[in-house]
């Protein structure tokens, strides 16, 4: 539960995400799409811009509205559980014999897992 708190209010914290394939596929392929623009900018997201755009309309849609900080809460929270679930699947692989050793290899592997949102932000 602290997990998906926490999870929760960092997503309010830090807002909405702003990093390259969101920008370039999720949100300019449909665009472009939609405004007759899609077989004219040949290859602005590489080779993601040949994937069919019907596919992520929906997210476009979604990241055009702006969300009020309780539906972030929401969102936040719900990816939270995805990092609880980490922490049991490292605590079940990772087993070394010293107890250091065994906290450092799990934190490790939970912090790639999550890949924290702030690496993520442009």
């Amino acid at each position: 539960m602290l997990t998906c708190a926490g999870a929760g209010l960092l997503s309010v914290i830090l807002g909405p995400d702003n990093y390259w394939d969101l920008r370039y596929y999720h949100l300019y392929a449909p665009w472009a799409y939609l405004h007759g623009r899609y077989l004219y900018d040949i290859g602005p997201a590489q080779k993601q811009g040949f994937l069919n755009p019907t596919a992520v309309l929906r997210a476009r849609f979604l990241a055009a509205q702006q969300f009020p900080p309780p539906c972030r809460l929401h969102h936040g929270a719900v990816h939270g559980i995805n990092a609880a679930l980490l922490v049991a699947i490292t605590r079940h692989v990772i087993r070394p014999p010293q107890p250091a050793e065994r906290w450092s290899l799990r934190g490790a592997a939970w912090l790639m897992g999550v890949r924290l949102r702030l690496l993520m932000r442009v």
